[in-house]
């Protein structure tokens, strides 16, 4: 259960606290997801309305869905500036609500910081050998993928979209917002900044049809086609697709991304949702992730890198994440267990879609079982549709 939406439902998209009354019926909304399924609490903790959060408040929700033993995950308030301070919220989180904590797409944002994700391994580590339940999950990029008005200020989302489009049509407002882009901040994530500037943020994803030639640019090439600087270039087309345009930004390093995923408690994860090859919701421009997180992390990583052994390799997308949701008959090649099985050749399995062009199948995978039917066979769907909702508690 998405704590952001939880708040939105009560109070909306402006920055206050809920009084008393409102906090009750956020809990109250929390406590029916459980009921209904949910794994636990999730927060989005960089993004409007969830960066309104305090952590007081997180803890109330999160003691919810512990009292029906969910999970707390968080993508944190903080990967570059003050991410140990984050990490520190959300262990503060899970020690004082009583449940576990997973922390989303673990990475260090920003160059600046770059090289120290042992610091930061190190301390989830000594939570773990405290004896506080935590892990982590991660995807095998550099790059992530938002919104593209996710790199503004979060005051400039105060109030909803329609709210931060209207103060970007202000040149007053612009400034201001420029002035802070500028810089790196320890109360909000610059993604602008820590991507190096117009140079490092693509857009990836565009929803009005007069801009999709402009899909898999970056901010600076797109500036200087319609001269102007790389900040107005940003603001124009965040208007001018209404705030629905998708953005890669360019922020971690590989070595950190390497120290991270070897970690014994990193599963991996695609942090995307399901997506067409074809039809009319086909979006050739997203993340690559999407299309090819495992086959890049047993390729790559894997075969080619000897990152780590392959049996390790397929726990982390196996049965370390069923085990960590607490999945029932799932995760494992195991009598009177759900047959979820995928069958790869280890010598072909890689990744083919790129940041350039990210919709594109893997290699290399024979034949995809969910629930004990064929699915997937020689690059091709079988038509079978077997896939069923999962709810905790249910098998």
């Amino acid at each position: 259960m998405g704590a952001a939406q939880v708040r939105e439902a009560v109070l909306g998209d402006v920055d206050r606290a809920p009084t008393p009354e409102e906090l009750e019926r956020m809990k109250a909304l929390v406590a029916q997801a459980m009921h209904q399924g949910a794994f636990g609490l999730s927060t989005a903790l960089i993004y409007p309305p969830g960066h309104f959060a305090k952590t007081d408040e997180l803890i109330e929700l999160a003691k919810v869905a512990a009292q029906y033993g969910g999970i707390y995950g968080s993508h944190m308030r903080s990967e570059g500036q003050t991410e140990r301070q984050a990490i520190a919220e959300a262990l503060r989180i899970g020690r004082e609500a009583g449940l576990p904590v997973e922390i989303f797409h673990l990475k260090v944002s920003g160059k600046t910081r770059w090289g120290s994700m042992p610091k930061i391994v190190r301390m989830i580590q000594a939570a773990r050998d405290s004896g506080q339940d935590v892990s982590a999950n991660m995807y095998p990029y550099v790059a992530g993928g938002t919104a593209l008005a996710s790199s503004l200020p979060p005051w400039v989302a105060d109030g909803g979209l329609d709210k931060l489009l209207e103060r970007l049509k202000d040149l007053a407002i612009r400034k201001k917002i420029k002035l802070e882009m500028a810089l790196d901040h320890p109360n909000w994530e610059n993604l602008y900044f820590d991507s190096g500037g117009g140079t490092g943020v693509m857009v990836s994803g565009v929803v009005n049809p007069d801009l999709k030639k402009y899909d898999g640019k970056t901010v600076a090439q797109i500036a200087a086609e319609q001269k102007k600087s790389s900040l107005d270039a940003l603001f124009d087309f965040i208007l001018a697709d209404k705030g629905q345009t998708g953005a890669l930004y360019f922020i971690a390093n590989e070595d950190d991304l390497q120290y991270g995923l070897k970690q014994p408690w990193v599963s991996l994860c695609l942090d995307a949702g399901e997506l067409s090859l074809d039809g009319p919701l086909f979006e050739p421009h997203s993340h690559p992730r999407a299309f090819g997180s495992m086959p890049r992390f047993l390729g790559h990583y894997v075969r080619d890198l000897n990152l780590l052994p392959l049996e390790q390799a397929i726990r982390k997308m196996t049965s370390l994440p069923a085990q960590r949701e607490h999945l029932r008959d799932r995760g494992l090649l195991k009598e009177g267990y759900f047959a979820d099985i995928t069958i790869f050749d280890p010598a072909q399995i890689r990744d083919t879609a790129t940041y350039a062009k990210p919709a594109q199948l893997s290699q290399g995978v024979k034949y995809v079982f969910v629930n004990g039917q064929l699915e997937f066979e020689g690059g091709q769907l079988t038509g079978a549709k077997t896939g069923r909702p999962l709810r905790k508690g249910e098998p």
